[in-house]
């Protein structure tokens, strides 16, 4: 298979996060993870498993989530090997509740994900999800 082939599984991984997460199918998106991998949501919540990372995220989409959309804004993919990714997706999330069930603002942020192949498919081992802020909210421009 070919780097450029690698990058575009990669990238279908994230467009695949993207589409479970807009139809709420939650065993969808715990399915492009490794068996054991871990997920750090944008709260800092560690989830640990596949398993565990299917549970929390049902949850969270039959409350706060249940109507949200998430987009993809761009994904870029850097190669630690040929067969171990690391890839970072913007997103914009819109139609979430605020913990106090009212409609939240528009959340920005980037999903980062270690990603291995296997020789067939690749899957996500490690993630993190961080909601960004604008540059000049805590760091003072110059």
């Amino acid at each position: 298979m070919t780097h450029s082939n690698n990058e575009q599984n990669v990238k279908e991984i994230a467009a695949a996060f993207v589409r479970a997460w807009n139809v709420h199918d939650m065993d969808a998106l715990a399915d492009l993870f490794a068996k054991d991998a871990d997920f750090v949501n944008v709260l800092g919540m560690r989830m640990r498993g596949r398993e565990e990372i299917r549970q929390i995220h049902m949850r969270v989409h039959r409350t706060v989530f249940k109507d949200s959309t998430l987009n993809e804004n761009s994904t870029s993919v850097k190669f630690l090997n040929p067969d171990v990714a690391v890839a970072h997706m913007s997103w914009t999330l819109t139609g979430h509740l605020t913990p106090e069930m009212k409609p939240g603002p528009q959340r920005d942020g980037i999903l980062s994900f270690v990603a291995k192949s296997d020789g067939n498919n690749w899957m996500i081992h490690a993630a993190q999800n961080t909601d960004t802020i604008p540059m000049g909210t805590i760091i003072p421009q110059d």
